[in-house]
């Protein structure tokens, strides 16, 4: 379809598209009732990336290991051209290649989850928020706070009905790829608030060479 061949000529190489092993999932539909969550996970091998669509405009989903692009301008962490694109930057939404607090990659999941020990939604990482839901501080739509969050909180990205998320689910570490513990995420759950009812959906683009 013209959206999944324009999500990969976004944010696949030519080497993965060329790849004969690279394929995309069929689209999967999901409506999370009210109250309705996803744990924290890791979409897993050998989904290379991942991209969410937010249908209605509702979100609540957590990246406790990210950051914001504007969190990024006064880091000292240093990234890989590798991973990061100007699409991601755009919305506001990136991987530091470096943590911020301990100064390592987490290489297993265990490493991640203690990274992340006490971390809070809207505190830590990135949490991806409809915008003007939930926020009595965010009036208006702009290219501003879509693609930083209010003016305050580097923590927070906002969408809008019909946006869309992108990440990474690998690094590049030399010539191998490995699992990128950074892109866990859970759907939070979602109430009368933060817009109650959320339809998604998913594609993952897949490298079956990674298996």
């Amino acid at each position: 379809s013209n959206l999944v061949s324009s999500t990969a000529n976004i944010f696949l190489s030519s080497q993965i598209k060329q790849n004969p092993t690279t394929f995309v999932e069929d689209l999967q539909v999901l409506r999370y009732g009210l109250n309705g969550e996803f744990v924290l996970h890791h979409d897993g091998e050998p989904r290379v990336l991942t991209v969410i669509y937010y249908i209605n405009g509702v979100a609540n989903t957590w990246f406790p290991l990210a950051s914001t692009a504007t969190a990024r301008n006064s880091s000292t962490s240093s990234f890989d051209d590798n991973i990061i694109n100007s699409k991601e930057i755009e919305r506001g939404f990136e991987y530091i290649r470096n943590n911020h607090k301990y100064n390592l990659t987490p290489q297993n999941k265990g490493q991640a989850l203690k990274l992340g020990e006490g971390f809070k939604p809207g505190t830590h990482g990135v949490l991806v928020k409809g915008i003007g839901v939930g926020d009595n501080d965010v009036k208006e739509c702009n290219d501003d706070s879509v693609n930083n969050g209010d003016n305050d909180n580097n923590h927070i990205a906002y969408v809008k009905k019909g946006d869309a998320v992108a990440f990474y689910n690998y690094c590049i570490d030399g010539s191998e790829y490995k699992l990128d513990w950074r892109a866990l995420h859970t759907g939070l759950p979602t109430t009368e608030v933060d817009g109650g009812v959320k339809w998604i959906a998913n594609h993952w683009f897949r490298l079956d060479d990674l298996l």
